[in-house]
Formats: C-alpha cells, structure tokens, sequence
C-alpha cells in the first residue's frame, strides 16, 4: 500500500508539475519582439527583431535547452538587420530569410552553420522581397508562404525552397487569399497554418492544411475564440500549441491553445502567470517548450524567457521509442539498441561536447552496430531525433 501511494504521489506530483510555467535565464541581447528561431539538435538560435528603439536588430544567440544556456554567435552577415523574416532548419543548418527594415524588404537567404559559426549567403528568392509569412519545413524543402512585399501590398504567392540543392519553385498561390503573419507548422508530412489577416485588416481564424502531394490548401478546423495576429505555433506530440498574440481590437494574450490532430477538438493549457504578450519566439524540447522575448501589454519588449512543461498534459500518450547504448566505454563497435524502431527511421547525430558534428545517420531496426574504432580518445554525445520528430535526451558515450 505505501508503494501504491508512492507512485500515486508521484504520477500527481508530475501531472502537476506538467502544468507549470516556470522562468528562465533571459535572452541576452536587447529586448526586442519579431524577430526569428530556429534548432539544430540541443540548441536554439534566436535572432533579428526590433528593439526599443525601434532599431532592426541582425545579431543571433545559441540557447541550450538542456542546461538553459545563452551565448552569443555570430550576426546575420547583413548591413542592416531586420524584423519579421522566417527561419527554418535541415537539422544540420539553420536558415533565415527575407523580412523588413523601414521601407526595405528583403529576398535574401542566408544558412548557418553551427560548427564553424559562419553564415553562407544562398540563392535569393527569384521574386520580391517580403515580410511576415509563415514558414514549414516538410521533407528539406521549405515553403514561404504569403506575406507582404511593402508596406502597402500584401501577397499570396507560396515558393518552396529545397535546403538539398539549393532552388526555389512557385507553388500554387494560397487558395484563400492574401495573408500577413500568419503562423506555421507541421504535423506528419502536412503543413498548417492560422491567424494573419488579409488587406482588408481582417483577421482570420481557419486553420488551413496544406497537402504538398497535390499542392492544395484545405481548411482543417477554426479556432474557437477571437482570432488575433503577432502568435506563436509549433507542434509536439500529435498537437498544435499556439501561444499568445493579439486581436483586432488590439487586446493582448497570455493564454495556450491546442489543437489535437487525433481528434479535432481544440482545448487549452495553463495561461503563462505573467503579462500578456506577442510577437516572442518559440521552441521545444520534447515535450517542453520555451518562449522568449516578445512585447508585452504594457507594451514594452522583454528578454524573459519562460518554459512550459508539457502542456499535451499527459506524459504516458508520449510515445518514446526506448534508446540504449553499449559497451561504454567503447572502442571498436558502439551497439545502439531502440526497442520499438522497427520500420520507424529515427535521426542520430554523434557530436563532440563542444557540439562539433561528428556523423547523422538513421536507425531502421532495433539493433544497429555503429564501427567508432576512428573516433579519437574522449566523451561525445549521441542525440537522436523520434520518427514523431521529438528529441530524445541526449546520451554521453565514452572512446577509450
């Protein structure tokens, strides 16, 4: 009986804690809202944005998630930085493209590196500059989708943009109109998106699908309340978790959304117990995420940084595939062992501490032998991405 209540207590303890906001080290630039992030296996790069003085900011920071470090990385390799532009990610680079400075918008694209620190300049977008779209990555090719190309004219062009070779290709316009900061994401090989407003100011609360077999754009589902502009989404654990923004009538929100794609109900997780808030970054770690930065509704722009532990809310519908490593210390042959990766690919990347890549490969059973014998002396970390695309706690292994 004293064992039951145990586990009883702990289960209660956790599906509690799971509902908690907790604070975080702040985002060490300045303040700033707008501006963009992208991952890379433990760390987020967050930057751009405008400040307090209203001043386009290009420098970027690396957040690790697991220690809840910042440091500073290199800036953008532009002569002005600049505020609502899009990121995304290979999983091996991280991307940034186009956005606005005044009466500036841009097509360029620029990839990052996170071993070498270095930004390389890409193919630009064979079309205007633009701001404020939404952006998803399915299968390395980005799409762009709608935004504006000046302060006057919005548009509802969508391009993909293939991270592999390097290309862009227009794709069939957005079915329902022109679109200004709509947010984006994905959920098994479709892409969504919701919220932004047409050239009208009319914000709009459908939650668009888009089937990238056949190139069209259905609606999925509405959002339940005031639809509202300046939100974050992204999608962990077969759900869609919008956080925050603003409505029309220029009211600001602090509460957490969710959209469940098992069975279309929406449903909401605990608001964050501070102001109310938009135009702040998102990303996750599992099923955790963080959101930092952003203007509050005093309105003034913050540099806090805040988690949210899991708010899907139950941890037992998250299904891990269960990871081990043997021998280690190893020398020859490191055995990597999934329990439930049958006909389920899984991504493992093998850095060193310092971060520095090593090798990415997939697991396609649930046994695979990986030959480390030319690895050199010393302790690197295996980090290995679900079929379900969340992160699995990174594990050290030791070369003797």
């Amino acid at each position: 009986m004293k064992l039951f209540s145990i586990i009883v207590f702990l289960f209660c303890s956790s599906f509690i804690f799971a509902q908690n906001w907790m604070q975080r080290t702040n985002f060490p630039g300045s303040n700033r809202d707008d501006g963009v992030v992208f991952k890379i296996g433990n760390h987020a790069y967050c930057g751009t944005g405008q400040t307090p003085s209203f001043q386009p900011e290009k420098d970027f920071y690396s957040f690790e998630v697991f220690t809840g470090a910042w440091s500073q990385i290199s800036s953008l390799p532009t002569n002005e930085g600049r505020q609502y532009a899009s990121a995304f990610t290979n999983d091996t680079l991280g991307f940034v493209f186009g956005g606005e400075n005044g009466s500036d918008f841009y097509n360029d694209l620029f990839a990052y590196d996170p071993n070498t620190d270095n930004w390389t300049e890409m193919t630009p977008l064979p079309s205007s500059g633009r701001s404020g779209m939404a952006c998803f990555t399915i299968e390395n090719k980005a799409y762009i989708i709608c935004g504006r190309t000046s302060n006057t004219n919005l548009t509802k062009e969508v391009w993909e943009y293939n991270m592999t070779n390097d290309t862009w290709t227009q794709k069939n316009d957005f079915s329902f109109g022109k679109r200004w900061r709509m947010i984006g994401a994905v959920n098994n090989q479709s892409g969504f998106t919701l919220f932004g407003y047409d050239d009208t100011q009319d914000f709009s609360d459908e939650l668009f699908e888009y089937i990238p077999s056949t190139d069209d754009w259905v609606v999925r589902s509405n959002f339940p309340e005031e639809p509202r502009n300046y939100a974050v989404m992204t999608s962990i654990n077969d759900h869609l978790v919008i956080l925050f923004g603003i409505d029309s009538t220029s009211q600001f929100y602090n509460d957490v959304h969710l959209f469940d794609f098992t069975t279309d109900q929406w449903s909401t997780s605990t608001s964050l117990p501070d102001l109310p808030r938009r135009g702040g970054l998102v990303f996750s770690k599992g099923l955790d995420l963080f959101y930092t930065t952003g203007l509050t509704e005093t309105p003034e722009r913050t540099n806090e940084t805040w988690l949210l532990t899991n708010p899907t809310s139950n941890l037992s519908e998250f299904k891990t595939d269960k990871i081990s490593i043997y021998p280690n210390p190893a020398s020859d042959i490191l055995n990597v062992k999934c329990s439930n990766c049958n006909n389920k690919p899984q991504t493992v990347t093998i850095k060193t501490l310092l971060g520095q890549h090593v090798s990415t490969f997939q697991i396609n059973e649930t046994h695979m032998k990986i030959n480390v014998s030319e690895l050199s002396t010393g302790t690197y970390v295996l980090s290995i991405m679900s079929q379900s695309n969340q992160p699995i706690s990174p594990i050290r292994f030791v070369i003797k």
